[in-house]
Parts: C-alpha cells; sequence; structure tokens
C-alpha cells in the first residue's frame, strides 16, 4: 500500500509508517520527524531499509497511515 509514497511527501504530509516484520510479525511505527523524512528528499519509502529491532530481519511490509485511525486500525489488526 502506497508504494510510491516519496519521503518528501511522508514529510510535507505529516504521515505515520506503518511497519509489520514478515518474520517475527512486530508492527511498529515511524513518524516522519525519526525517519529522516524532509523537504526534497524523492526516495519511495518501499525503497527504505528497515531493520526490525527484536528479529532483525529487513522484510517489511510497508503502510502508510494518514489519520490516527488508520494507526490504530493497523495495530488492532495485530491483536486478531
Amino acid at each position: 500500500m502506497y508504494e510510491h509514497v516519496s519521503l518528501h511527501t511522508v514529510w510535507q504530509q505529516g504521515l505515520v509508517i506503518c511497519l509489520l516484520c514478515r518474520r517475527c510479525r512486530r508492527r511498529a511505527v515511524v513518524p516522519h520527524e525519526t525517519l529522516g523524512a524532509r523537504d526534497g528528499n524523492g526516495k519511495w519509502v518501499a525503497k527504505v531499509r528497515f531493520v526490525c529491532s527484536r528479529c532483525r530481519a529487513r522484510d517489511f511490509s510497508v503502510t502508510v497511515c494518514r489519520t490516527d485511525a488508520d494507526v490504530k486500525r493497523f495495530f488492532n489488526e495485530y491483536r486478531r
């Protein structure tokens, strides 16, 4: 979802990146402030190399959340 969103867009719109580690299933959010997203950064979010803090894997499902409700929904799916 949102494969073609740039870090510039994340920064500009104040979006949150939600990550799901495909190995251990850990979920996490990365606010744009901690990601280093900034004006003019054209790198695609899907190309950022995240590392799971639990299992050290680099294989993630990436979702860009636009609202707090989207973030809440992302974590509610985890609890099912």
